[in-house]
């Protein structure tokens, strides 16, 4: 039996190239929200994958001038119960590593 499921599936050589890849679509998005008044809701995972596309909006903020003003993102994962400033946290950790880097 075939499938007729299509899923398009882009390769990339390397973790890096696919960062700034989906970092380009959602900066994309971002504008194009940005532009006709609409804000743009992201959900955010933690960890190590998506670090580089975080880091590469952080570059396009501060150096390209993406305005992420407009943005509503929500995490996830998170440990529960546990406070916001834990070093735990999956909160603390997006702190760290995307949220005081742009102006969401």
């Amino acid at each position: 039996m075939t499938s007729l499921e299509r899923v398009p599936v882009k390769i990339y050589v390397d973790s890096e190239a696919a960062s700034v890849a989906v970092a380009e679509r959602i900066a994309a998005l971002i504008r194009t929200n940005h532009e006709t008044g609409k804000p743009t809701v992201l959900g955010l995972a933690t960890g190590h994958t998506p670090v580089n596309v975080y880091r590469e909006l952080a570059r396009q903020h501060a150096e390209e001038g993406l305005d992420l003003s407009g943005v509503i993102t929500f995490n996830l994962d998170e440990y529960w119960p546990i406070a916001h400033d834990a070093i735990q946290s999956y909160h603390q950790w997006m702190q760290e590593n995307f949220f005081d880097t742009v102006n969401i």
